[in-house]
């Protein structure tokens, strides 16, 4: 008889690398009748497998956050993540959580907003010291530390932002419909 370890109980992918039917299982696990993943869910699967159900110091991810993820990368507008959207977010929550324990140099769960600048860098993006400040004050508790959540909503976030402006820029601006924008930024 093969021996089996827990992490292959709890079907948990540990690394964005490993083999994609490991990430489907975590899908069927969670997705509802439809083969869709809507926010409870979400919800559920990120407190039990990212947070392992450690929420009493933040509280976890909230309804709010997972549905401003799915929000994010729900490229049919249905508010459920179908298994490649969802695939493509495990794959990322995975490599978000991975990034903020490698920053987290203090190991007390939360970065310090240096931390935070660093972790941003290091996924590839520049940002100016006005834009890391409103990112603490959005998204950091009232001593300005940016808990796991809430660094994987802001990196969604962000990344999401960056990767918009670049298709529709010209490189210098963008310009936008006044529906265009409505859309972007109340369903994203």
């Amino acid at each position: 008889m093969e021996a089996r370890s827990a992490r292959d109980d709890l079907d948990i992918p540990m690394s964005p690398n490993e083999e994609p039917n490991r990430n489907e299982r975590v899908f069927r696990k969670f997705s509802d009748q439809y083969k869709e993943v809507d926010a409870e869910h979400l919800q559920t699967l990120l407190n039990d497998k990212i947070l392992k159900g450690r929420t009493f110091q933040t509280g976890g991810f909230s309804l709010d956050d997972c549905k401003g993820i799915i929000a994010l990368m729900d490229q049919s507008f249905t508010g459920r993540l179908n298994p490649g959207e969802f695939v493509r977010l495990w794959e990322r929550v995975v490599a978000l959580q991975a990034m903020f324990y490698k920053q987290d140099v203090t190991r007390i769960g939360y970065l310090s907003m240096i931390e935070l600048h660093d972790a941003v860098q290091a996924n590839g993006i520049k940002i100016n010291d006005d834009l890391l400040n409103l990112m603490v004050l959005r998204y950091g508790d009232s001593s300005g530390r940016i808990g796991l959540e809430s660094y994987v909503v802001l990196m969604l976030r962000l990344e999401r932002m960056a990767k918009i402006f670049q298709k529709q820029s010209d490189g210098k601006g963008l310009y936008l419909q006044a529906d265009e924008w409505m859309l972007l930024t109340m369903y994203s």
